[in-house]
C-alpha cells in the first residue's frame, strides 16, 4: 500500500514479455530476483487484462495498475516511472491497434494523445467482467520487453532487457 513503511514493502519487479513465438502475445511478469540474479515470477497478466493505470499524485515515483485487483508499486525516481509507463502503454497501444487501458492522472501528452484522442483510444471495461485466464506453456521461454528492478530501497529501477530469455519455472 502507498502508506506502508518501507521495510512493509516487497522488493519486487515488473517485466513486460512477449512470447518467442508471437511477439503480439504480451504478458506483464510480477517478480522478484534471486541473489543469483534469475528471476523468480510470482504472477502473470496478459496485457489486455490491465484495465486501469493511475499516477500517484502525492508520491511522484508511485502508480497503481487494475489487473484484476488494484496493485502499488513505487520507483526510484519520477523519471523511472515515466520511462516505464511511456513504454507500456507504447506496447499497449502497438498491440491494440491505438487503444489504452484507462489512464488516470497522466499527462496525455506524454502518449501522444489529448483529450479527444482519448477518449476514442480508451477501453472502457465494467470491474465485474471476469479476465480471460492466462493460457500456454508456462515454461515457454520469453523475451523480455521492458522492465524494473528492485533497488536496496525497496523502490524499482529500469534494467537493460534487450534480447534477455526468460523460463518461467
Amino acid at each position: 500500500a502507498q502508506d506502508s513503511k518501507l521495510e512493509n514493502k516487497k522488493k519486487r519487479v515488473l517485466i513486460l514479455s512477449s512470447k518467442a513465438n508471437n511477439q503480439n502475445a504480451i504478458q506483464l511478469h510480477k517478480a522478484r530476483e534471486n541473489t543469483d540474479g534469475s528471476f523468480q515470477i510470482g504472477r502473470t497478466w496478459d496485457l489486455k487484462d490491465i484495465l486501469r493505470i493511475e499516477a500517484d499524485q502525492i508520491i511522484p515515483e508511485g502508480f497503481s495498475m487494475s489487473i484484476g485487483k488494484q496493485y502499488y508499486w513505487e520507483t526510484n525516481s519520477a523519471k523511472e516511472r515515466t520511462v516505464f509507463i511511456k513504454s507500456l502503454i507504447k506496447i499497449y497501444m502497438q498491440v491494440f491497434d491505438g487503444r489504452v487501458p484507462e489512464l488516470i492522472n497522466w499527462d496525455l501528452s506524454m502518449f501522444y494523445l489529448d483529450e479527444r484522442s482519448y477518449s476514442r483510444a480508451v477501453i472502457t471495461r465494467e470491474p465485474s467482467q471476469p479476465n480471460s485466464p492466462t493460457t500456454g506453456n508456462p515454461h515457454q521461454a520469453t523475451n523480455i520487453v521492458a522492465g524494473f528492478q528492485p533497488s536496496n530501497n525497496g523502490h524499482a529501477s529500469n534494467i537493460n532487457t534487450n534480447a534477455v530469455n526468460l523460463q518461467q519455472q
